[in-house]
């Protein structure tokens, strides 16, 4: 494998991808193995389905960043120098902030309007959130922003094309989600696709902002989807998001 420290732009662009796909694959590996686990104690409802899918995506996004972390050391580097534990500048925060309550308030008032019981109080609700905003909120961006966004920084790859790489990767790694429902929706997964790689290009712009700081991304990332989650996720698995 060629060393972080000096990498091609193919070679560069060839790992971001090869990250991206291995965190994808391991999200879908935990996710269906935790269901296989428990189909035999009778977890057929909604909601129990979607924990069992949320918890084993999750255990794959921190096996994924296991791995990340595993080769950034056989390359001399740390996760300090993707940006992990960096001071971000005050923008960087200010548009961090910005961002979660403008994506939030959009979910709320939009695909959401009328879905999410934020004032329930079970381990359904405090349970998934947690997970949900710290795997999301730590380990994609630690992958699709620090890791993927550094990777092509090294090998001189500019910042437009950092953006747009990490957002399009970002969008793609959540394809899986819009076959949760019933039937499949060609316009939800191009919505899907294309709504969520914006937001992965939104959240790059703000890491550079902030410095190349991941803290702003994975605090306004965190955030998000503890509010939000877990009914997204039900929605998605209910079929009824696209209604």
């Amino acid at each position: 494998m060629p060393n972080l420290n000096q990498p091609s732009r193919v070679s560069a662009w060839l790992i971001a991808l090869i990250a991206s796909s291995v965190f994808c694959v391991l999200v879908g590996i935990g996710s269906a193995l935790l269901q296989w686990l428990f189909s035999s104690y009778g977890a057929t409802g909604v909601r129990p389905q979607m924990t069992l899918r949320l918890t084993g995506s999750v255990t794959g996004q921190v096996s994924a960043v296991f791995l990340v972390i595993l080769y950034l050391r056989s390359q001399n580097h740390s996760l300090v120098d993707i940006g992990f534990g960096r001071s971000s500048s005050i923008y960087g925060w200010i548009a961090a902030g910005v961002l979660a309550a403008l994506f939030v308030w959009f979910m709320l008032t939009g695909p959401l309007r009328g879905r999410a019981a934020l004032a329930e109080l079970s381990f359904f609700h405090l349970y998934n959130s947690v997970i949900a905003g710290l795997g999301a909120g730590f380990c994609e961006e630690l992958v699709f922003r620090g890791f993927v966004m550094s990777v092509l920084s090294w090998a001189g790859v500019g910042r437009v094309m950092q953006v747009l790489g990490s957002g399009l990767l970002f969008g793609l790694a959540h394809v899986g989600w819009t076959a949760l429902g019933a039937a499949f929706d060609p316009r939800l997964f191009l919505g899907t696709v294309i709504s969520t790689a914006v937001l992965g290009m939104v959240y790059a712009g703000i890491y550079l902002i902030g410095g190349r700081s991941l803290t702003p991304v994975i605090v306004s990332h965190t955030i998000t989807d503890v509010i939000i989650e877990p009914w997204l996720l039900l929605a998605a698995l209910s079929g009824t998001l696209q209604q």
